[in-house]
């Protein structure tokens, strides 16, 4: 899978570990590690697919979800909620009901994350007719 993800999210620890896993599966991950960071890079970078911490200093990542959305852009990018306020059981549930968000729990499964990933991404490429951007 060749996507541009961006990751925004304040634990530097966890944002190297899932760069490096993903990097090894073949998408280019850009970085970000607050709101303001993430959504300068959101709008400067090509971005497929966003993975988004819920829990940060300052403004938390609804706000991020909530800016990006707004924007036309950038409003059809999925965006992948990582959080641990969302135990998996929950996460699930939801999916299962078809909410627009897509919530994963901390820690990630990195198959979870990756399934989570291609399934978001061909959602997308079936929206844009193939296009993906």
């Amino acid at each position: 899978m060749n996507a541009n993800v961006l990751l925004v999210d304040d634990d530097p620890d966890f944002v190297a570990l899932i760069r490096t896993a993903l990097r090894g599966k073949g998408y280019e991950v850009v970085t970000a590690s607050n709101v303001r960071e993430g959504l300068a890079k959101a709008r400067t970078s090509p971005v497929d697919l966003i993975l988004l911490d819920v829990m940060m200093p300052g403004q938390d990542g609804g706000v991020l979800a909530q800016t990006i959305k707004g924007d036309a852009r950038l409003a059809d990018t999925p965006i992948i909620f990582l959080t641990s306020l969302v135990s998996p059981g929950e996460a699930q549930r939801r999916a299962a009901q078809g909410s627009k968000e897509v919530y994963l729990s901390k820690p990630v499964n990195l198959p979870d994350l990756i399934a989570c990933m291609e399934q978001q991404l061909a959602m997308r490429k079936v929206r844009t007719g193939g296009t993906g951007r």
